[in-house]
Order: structure tokens, then C-alpha cells, then sequence
């Protein structure tokens, strides 16, 4: 017979090439045997069809495979084959008859004892054809123990589908689920190709190939050629490279010339629907032509269930055909030009955006200018930076001389990615030819962004200067940037002059209310939550004032400010000793930072983490000096020399965290040099305080004494109470290491009182080393008493020896406060103690009794294991080496 020579080809699975990744998640969602006994896969070429129900079959058991050929779409020819594959399965060969029938073939597999899996490959090959028609057949009447798995490139057009798939008879699989996912791709990278691949290569991975399997296998091929998976991405599609070569061969090569040339033509559309096709072709049967591309998964995907349908090509595919478009320059111009025309007239953001592109492709950058310049101010509210960046680049010099509008977005991008030296001679040229035009306005625009620059420089006055002159060119009618303008003028004013800053603060909250910006509105209340009520020390009012700035960049999908949003809350909420909330929001805006590729943001994260790995329990140093690391590192590559204050303070909290006082004593000076360079009193105020702490832990206690005045005389000022607060609680615990005890407790009563006012826990409950000899003082003094022994309980048995040293030379009153608190924390270790008082006579005596007794009915706290030096543990807050 002529068909015997292809019986292994057409009866037997393929031989596949290597390597096979193990389909394990989509097997598992499957079942084996399958709850759904029609298994049907769906998707173009290069999805692993065939090599998923090779795995099936192999997981199920018994199984019959057969591949569609050509001459399958005679049923008889299809009947002989699949009767021959069948009869070593079925019991009564008898009910074949000589020329099997589907009847009768039907009739034999009703008599099958056991599960058997019918494997149909390449069905495509018989769609619209009699032989598709049994199988639907087939389907519908299906012998009890026959399971079928099907694959097929086209979507078959049986009305009955989806009742089928409603009833639980059959599972459709789609590329959807038959793509890659991200710990699929991993796997295959490490386990097959044994390539190291880092979370940042695999996102670009997933992105450039959204998941397709024979994409991400010829990336990892040919990354594993050349040594560089970017590289390898990056040629993904050049002509002559094997995904083009694959594409050609598979896909393009089998459609007939009209489709092709419609294929080639609307490749340049980045959201395809049958309007605009046909407007784009001058035709008008693109809805026909969109529903067989799309039937025939020819990598088309509809979006959404909107109707009319719109669609998109997969980006590799859209690319294949495009490389194809450009060989007619001509026409590829043409095409471009056309689109745009059309796009333009939609007045869609969307479609506004696509404009752009197409009027650069056309090689008409003229008409996109305005398109950029309209669109530009909400790129950069959505943190678009990149797309916005490579429009602009693509504008000829002359055409951003002529607009200097696009110089002014160009050095916001600039200002956002922390490249100042850039952002100031780009606003340079802008200033330059907005005078030459006369345009005041622009002119306004330009300061503003240059005192932006100079502010995030540390240059203060220089940038309050830029700003005035800013104020001096903007037109009366210009509201909307005079709030802007007021807006970044209060940043560097909350350097030297907190109440002028918190004024124009106000008037630009109500313009922009006026207005109804709330993009500038969530802007403002970021800035007077950051910049004015945090370092007036209205912790909780900042905080209602970030949540409803959060809640408006959230509805605006605004993730670069949100991300600021996130960074200000979590550093009040560490102040205010909630570790596990502001960790939470540190870890989002690290996330943020890093997706959007945003070193400023992600430094800032890192600084805040930094502090979290220490305050929190167990502590963790040594993940809190790379963090901290990791952000100066990003405050240098930003230019941000605030920033690098910030982080060398982190530096220096850290090392003096860790003992090292000489490297946290050279970070402080560092900063506070810097600075005094930048003539910033905030940053002054604080670097002076960090140093005055390393200089206590060293023992300098003249110059810590010195440092710490400096600095509230320059935080009076601002009228900084939560740094104030700090102040006062380092000059008493100073005081009390000089043993004047008399200043420790004026210091003391002042640090307690503001705090117990306006929940400064935190300051008391960070520094226990230093909070519990003063907390033990204040209970014996009788100071703030019931906020002291609120703390005190707080800490629990860490501060049992801090109150035994008190106990004997206190007075009675404060005995009796120091044991009833003993008793109520219950520390074994003030066992011993209180019983020697307890045996003596009195109310004390009976007193220190009872408490004992307390302490000897708890039960023992159990072993926490940390690692503190080379080995210890704690038993509550007893270290036992």
C-alpha cells in the first residue's frame, strides 16, 4: 500500500529536538487522567503543541498517536489508518468491517476496557474538510473510556463549542495558557541551556517574547552563542536570524498572496480593528480578513470583547513583517503618513500616541511636534520617561530649536533620572530661545526647572533666586504654573525658611484646588507632608496628608509620584516605630524605583530599608550596610547631593550601629561638610546631631555636648518638634554620662513631655542602650510617670538591670515604683534581688514580697536564638553566652 512508507511519521509522536521542558504546571491543571475527557490545544506554530501532548500521552498511559497529513482529508483514508492504529486496543476486531466505517469503528471502541488516549495532532491540516466532520462526530459521541487530546492551529467553527466547554466536555487551551511563564523560562535557561540568568534578564526576556516557547528558545540559543542574552534579545528579529527565517517558513510562505500583502501592510498598526484597516488599505474587507488571521492564529490577538473587535499582533511577529514593509520604502512611508492622518483626526490619547510614531516613521517629525508637545506633561505624570525620551530624540536639532518646548521635557526626563549636569545645559539651550522668541512664559518654565536642578544640587540660595526670577517672567493669567512654580519654591525655601515655604505651600494648594488640578494638588500635599509637617514633627497630619496625595496618584495610575508617596510615608511610619507597615511600603517603592528604571527612587528605598534592618527584631547589620551602600551609590549616580547626605548619614547610623565609630564619625563629618557647602540648615541640623551621637559612643562628650546645641539652635527655627525631641533626648543621655544628673533630668522632661504629647514613642524605644538608663532616671524622678512606665512596659525585660542599678540609691517612693514594675515586667533575674529586700521588715519589704512572688508563678520565657558577635542568646532580655 502507498501510504505504508509514512505509517511511523503519521502513527508515531515526533522526534524532538533537545531540550524538552516538562510542561509541569499545565499537566498539573490537567489532571492525569483528565476530569475533562476532550482536550483541545489551540495556537499558532511554536507554542509546543506536539511536544504537550507528547508529555500528556506519556503521563496518561495507553495511548494512540496520530498526525494529520494531507491526505487525511479523505475520511475513508483517515478511517483505515486510525482503525489500524486502534485494533490493538479493542476487544472485538470483529465489529470493523473490511472497509471500516465510523459506525462501526464507534461500535469497537464502546467495547474498550480501559482509558485510552486518542492523540490528534495538525488538525489543521483537515479543517474544512469531511474528515473534520467526524471528528466533530467523534466528539460529540465519544465511547465512555476514550479520552482525546487535539492541537490545532486554527480555532475550529463548531457552534456547539462553548456548550461543550460549559458542560465540562471539553478543555480549549489557547496561547494564552500554552505560553511560557516566567519560572518556566527560568528553568529551561538554568536546567537545559545552563545559563545563569538574573530577575532583571528574566523580565526582559518575558517581555520582548510574551511567553512564546520557540522565541524564548531561540533567545536562550542564541544568547548562549554569543554570550550576552540583551545582545541576543536585541537581534531576536533581525533579517537573516532564525525567528524571521522560522516565521517565513511557517507561517508566511503557507498564505495565499493577498493575505500576505495585508499581513505586511497593517504590521505597522499598533492596535488593529476593521475601521481603520480599511481606511489605512482603501479597502473594505478587513473584517473578513481579520477574522481568518485571527481563526487561523496567525499570532493576532483580540483585545478584550469590545465591538467592534480590535486586535494586535505579537510584537515579534508585527516586527517580521514590518522588516518585510521597509524594503518598499515608499510604501512603508506612505503607510505611515496614512495612519497618522487618520489616528490624528480620533482625538484618543491612545491613538494620539501612535500619530507620533508614525509621523516619525513617515519621516514628517515637523507634524509630530505638536503631537509631543501636547502629549508630553501626562508622559511624565505617568512616569513614561522612556517613550517620551526617544520621541524627543528623534526630533531633529533644528526642530527642538524651533520648540523649545521640547527641550523643557527633555530636561525634566533628565531631572527625573538624576542627570543634572545634562538637565542644566539642555534648560540652557530652552532659556536661550525662549528669550530669542520672546516667549515669557516658556522663559518661566525653563527657571522653574533650572531651580529644580540647583535645589536637588544643595545650591539653596541659588535656586530660590532661579525660582523669583521664574515668578518675575510668568504671564498673571498663567495660574496653573504659578502654582507649579510656588510649589517647587517651597522645597528649597523649607531649607532656610520654613514659615515662607509653608505659605507658598498654601497658595498653591488653593490654585490648584481652584483649578481642579489634582495631579498639582496630590503634588503639593507630597511636598507639605515631606518638606513641612515632618520636620515640624506633625507626624499623624503628614500622614493623612500622604494617604489622600497616594489616593490620587493611585486613580491617576501615577506610579512614579505614588512611589514618593510611599517613600515619605515609610519614613514617618519608621519614625513612629511601625517597622512592618514601612517596610512594606520601602519594599514597593524599591519595586517601583527598579521598574521604572528610577535610581532617586530606589536610593531613597534602600535608606529607609537600611534603617528597618536595624530597628527592627532581629536586627540584621550586615543586610544593613549593603543597603545602605547600594544607596549611595545611588546618590552618586543621580548627582543628588542631597541624597548623598542622606545616605552617608545612613552610612554613619550604621557603622555606629556596628561599633565603628571612626567610619561613622568620617560619614558624619562628610555629610555635615557637604552640608554646610550647600548652606542647607536642615541637613546641617541633622548631620550635627548624627555626629554629636557618634562622638557620645566614642566618648567625646565636650563635642557632643557642642554638636547637639548647634543643632537645636538651628532646628528651633523650623520649629522642629520630633527632631527637637531627639535633640533633647541625646543632650540627657550626655548629661547623664557626664554624671549631671540635674541637666539629664532638665533635658529629659522636656524630651518626655513632647513626646508623650504627640506619640514619639520611637525615639525612647530605638536607642535602648542609651532610652533605658534615662527611662530608669525618670521613673525614679518621677518624670511623666505614667508615659515612663508605659515605655518601660513596652521594653519588658531588657530594662530589669537598668531598675535594679536604681533600686538602692532611690528614694522610697521611687522603690516602690521600680518594684511594683519589676513584678509587672516579671524578669527571673530580679528574683534574688527583691527577695533579699523582701526579707527585711516594712511596707517595702512587703511590697518587694509580693513582686516575687509574681515573678516565681510566670512560667520561664523561652530561648530566642540571634546572632550577636560570634554567638548568644537571649532569654527575654538576658544575654546568656
Amino acid at each position: 500500500m502507498e501510504g505504508k512508507s509514512r505509517i511511523p511519521g503519521k502513527l508515531s509522536p515526533p522526534r524532538f529536538p533537545e531540550p524538552i521542558l516538562h510542561r509541569e504546571h499545565i499537566l498539573d491543571s490537567l489532571g492525569i487522567p483528565p476530569p475533562t475527557p476532550v482536550i483541545f490545544l489551540c495556537a499558532g506554530p511554536g507554542y509546543g503543541k506536539s511536544i504537550l501532548l507528547y508529555q500528556l500521552a506519556h503521563s496518561f498511559g495507553p495511548f494512540v498517536w496520530y498526525a494529520f497529513e494531507r491526505q487525511d482529508r479523505d475520511p475513508r483514508c483517515f478511517l483505515r489508518w486510525l482503525t489500524l492504529a486502534l485494533e490493538p486496543f479493542l476487544p472485538d476486531t470483529s465489529l470493523i468491517t473490511e472497509e471500516p466505517g465510523f459506525l462501526s469503528l464507534l461500535n469497537a471502541l464502546l467495547g474498550l476496557t480501559g482509558p485510552l488516549l486518542l492523540v490528534l495532532d495538525d488538525c489543521q491540516v483537515i479543517f474544512d474538510s469531511p474528515t473534520f466532520d467526524l471528528i466533530h462526530r467523534l466528539l460529540q459521541h465519544r465511547p465512555p473510556r476514550l479520552f482525546l487530546a487535539l492541537a490545532s492551529r486554527c480555532l475550529p467553527d463548531w457552534d456547539d463549542l462553548p456548550q461543550l466547554q460549559s458542560r465540562g466536555d471539553v478543555r480549549l487551551l489557547q496561547a494564552e495558557e500554552l505560553r511560557f511563564i516566567p519560572d518556566e523560562a527560568r528553568n529551561l535557561a538554568v536546567d537545559s541551556y545552563g545559563m545563569d540568568i538574573s530577575p532583571v534578564q528574566l523580565q526582559a526576556l518575558m517581555a520582548r517574547t510574551e511567553g512564546w516557547p520557540i522565541a524564548v528558545q531561540l533567545a536562550l540559543r542564541a544568547a548562549l552563542s554569543l554570550g550576552n542574552l540583551e545582545e541576543a534579545l536585541r537581534h531576536l528579529e533581525e533579517p537573516g536570524g532564525p525567528l524571521p527565517a522560522y516565521l517565513a517558513s511557517e507561517v508566511l510562505e503557507a498564505q495565499p498572496a493577498q493575505l500576505r500583502e495585508f499581513l505586511r501592510d497593517t504590521s505597522i498598526l499598533g492596535r488593529l480593528t476593521p475601521s481603520l484597516c480599511n481606511a489605512l488599505l482603501q479597502i473594505t474587507d478587513a473584517e473578513e480578513k481579520l477574522n481568518r488571521i485571527y481563526r487561523e492564529n496567525l499570532f493576532l490577538y483580540r483585545e478584550g470583547n469590545s465591538h467592534p473587535p480590535s486586535y494586535h499582533y505579537h510584537p515579534l511577529f508585527a516586527a517580521f513583517l514590518q522588516s518585510l514593509l521597509r524594503r518598499d520604502k515608499a510604501r512603508w512611508q506612505m503607510l505611515h503618513s496614512r495612519a497618522a492622518q487618520i489616528l490624528e483626526g480620533q482625538d484618543d490619547p491612545a491613538g494620539l500616541e501612535q500619530a507620533i510614531e508614525h509621523r516619525l516613521c513617515a519621516g514628517e517629525p515637523s507634524k509630530a511636534i505638536p503631537l509631543i508637545i501636547r502629549l508630553a506633561p501626562s508622559m511624565l505624570q505617568s512616569s513614561r520617561l522612556n517613550d517620551l525620551e526617544g520621541w524627543i530624540a528623534r526630533i531633529p536639532e533644528e526642530g527642538k530649536e524651533r520648540h523649545p518646548a521640547l527641550l523643557l521635557f527633555l530636561a525634566q526626563v533628565q531631572i527625573e533620572r538624576g542627570l543634572m549636569d545634562a538637565a542644566l545645559a539642555t534648560l540652557h539651550r530652552a532659556e536661550e530661545n525662549f528669550r530669542r522668541q520672546g516667549d515669557e512664559a516658556g522663559l518661566s518654565r525653563a527657571l522653574r526647572h533650572r531651580g529644580t536642578v540647583l535645589w536637588r544640587e544643595g545650591e539653596i540660595q541659588e535656586a530660590i533666586a532661579s525660582f523669583s526670577q521664574a515668578l518675575e517672567h510668568l504671564p498673571p493669567e498663567a495660574r496653573r504654573d504659578r502654582a507649579a512654580l510656588l510649589n517647587t519654591l517651597a522645597l528649597a525655601q523649607a531649607a532656610v525658611d520654613l514659615p515662607a515655604a509653608k505659605e507658598a505651600l498654601r497658595e498653591a494648594r488653593r490654585i490648584m484646588a481652584e483649578e481642579g488640578d489634582r495631579f498639582g494638588l496630590a503634588t503639593v500635599l507630597t511636598n507639605l507632608a515631606g518638606f513641612i509637617l515632618f520636620r515640624q514633627g506633625e507626624l499623624d497630619e503628614a500622614l493623612r496628608a500622604l494617604e489622600k496625595a497616594a489616593g490620587i496618584f493611585q486613580e491617576l495610575d501615577n506610579r512614579h509620584f505614588l512611589a514618593y508617596c510611599f517613600g515619605n510615608t515609610a519614613t514617618i511610619l519608621a519614625l513612629k516605630g511601625e517597622y512592618e507597615r514601612a517596610g512594606e511600603l520601602a519594599r514597593q517603592m524599591l519595586n517601583i524605583g527598579r521598574e521604572l528604571g528610577l535610581r532617586n527612587i530606589e536610593g531613597r528605598a534602600l535608606d529607609t530599608l537600611a534603617f528597618l534592618e536595624l530597628v527592627s527584631a532581629p536586627p540584621n547589620p550586615d543586610q544593613a550596610l549593603k543597603y545602605a551602600r547600594e544607596c549611595f551609590r545611588c546618590a552618586l549616580e543621580c548627582e543628588n547631593r542631597g541624597a548623598e547626605v542622606d545616605a552617608r548619614l545612613m552610612l554613619a547610623f550604621v557603622h555606629r550601629w556596628r561599633g565603628e565609630t571612626v567610619e561613622a564619625e568620617r560619614e558624619a563629618t562628610q555629610a555635615l561638610t557637604l552640608s554646610r557647602e550647600m548652606n542647607n540648615r536642615w541637613d546641617i541640623a541633622r548631620s550635627l546631631l548624627e555626629l554629636a551621637v557618634v562622638n557620645l559612643a566614642a566618648g567625646n562628650l565636650q563635642e557632643a555636648r557642642e554638636h547637639l546645641k548647634e543643632s537645636r539652635r538651628l532646628l528651633e527655627a523650623y520649629q522642629a518638634r520630633f527632631a527637637l525631641t531627639e535633640v533633647d533626648f541625646w543632650l540627657a543621655a550626655t548629661a547623664l554620662a557626664e554624671e549631671n544628673d540635674e541637666e539629664a533630668i532638665a533635658c529629659l522632661k522636656r524630651a518626655l513631655g513632647v513626646a508623650r504629647q504627640h506619640g514619639y514613642d520611637a525615639i525612647f524605644l530605638r536607642e535602648r542602650h542609651h532610652s533605658l538608663p534615662l527611662l530608669a532616671l525618670a521613673l525614679a524622678q518621677g518624670l511623666e510617670l505614667d508615659y515612663t512606665v508605659h515605655l518601660l512596659r513596652h521594653i519588658g525585660t531588657e530594662a530589669t538591670p537598668y531598675l535594679l542599678e536604681r533600686l538602692p540609691s532611690s528614694d522610697r517612693n521611687a522603690q516602690e515604683r521600680i518594684i511594683s514594675l519589676l513584678g509587672e515586667i516579671g524578669d527571673r533575674r530580679a528574683l534574688a534581688p527583691l527577695e533579699i529586700l523582701g526579707g527585711k521588715e516594712g511596707k517595702l519589704a512587703s511590697l518587694a514580697q509580693g513582686a516575687a512572688a509574681r515573678i516565681a508563678s510566670r512560667p520561664p520565657v523561652p530561648l530566642r536564638v540571634y546572632l550577636l558577635g560570634p554567638f548568644a542568646v537571649l532569654r527575654g532580655g538576658e544575654v546568656i553566652t
